[in-house]
């Protein structure tokens, strides 16, 4: 079995499983045909292009997953007898630049602080029996 069957038989379980995952791996795999076909044949200009273009497109794509992934979590949720959650979020920075100059000297600095902090803890719980189909 060739590498192309492997990579259009992986596609198909994909779309099957997720159609997301089907399609994030459509995307990568087009682009990186696109990316090949250019570096081939293209200019600097068209390759800086195309690297956006992808870059874009991953954006786009990583946009798309937070969503769905917010979506499945809304879903078990739904159907969970009992849910427990935990989050915390906080991110926090903060940056400075300066210019002082005295008698015959300039001093210049630039300084920055971050913090971050994420947890994100979901226990779902279902009895089996009630959510069985009469």
């Amino acid at each position: 079995m060739n590498n192309e069957k492997i990579l259009r038989a992986t596609q198909e379980t994909l779309n099957v499983v997720s159609p997301l995952l089907g399609r994030l791996m459509q995307i990568t795999v087009g682009s990186a045909d696109h990316a090949d076909q250019t570096a081939k044949t293209g200019s600097i200009e068209e390759l800086r292009a195309e690297a956006e273009r992808q870059e874009l497109a991953m954006q786009m794509a990583e946009r798309q997953a937070k969503v769905a992934q917010e979506l499945a979590l809304a879903r078990r949720i739904e159907s969970a007898d009992d849910v427990e959650m935990e989050e915390f979020y906080e991110i926090s920075g903060a940056g400075h630049a300066g210019l002082k100059s005295t008698e015959g000297t300039i001093t210049a600095g630039v300084g920055g602080q971050g913090q971050k902090v994420t947890r994100r803890i979901y226990r779902f719980k279902t009895n089996s029996k009630s959510n069985a189909v009469d």
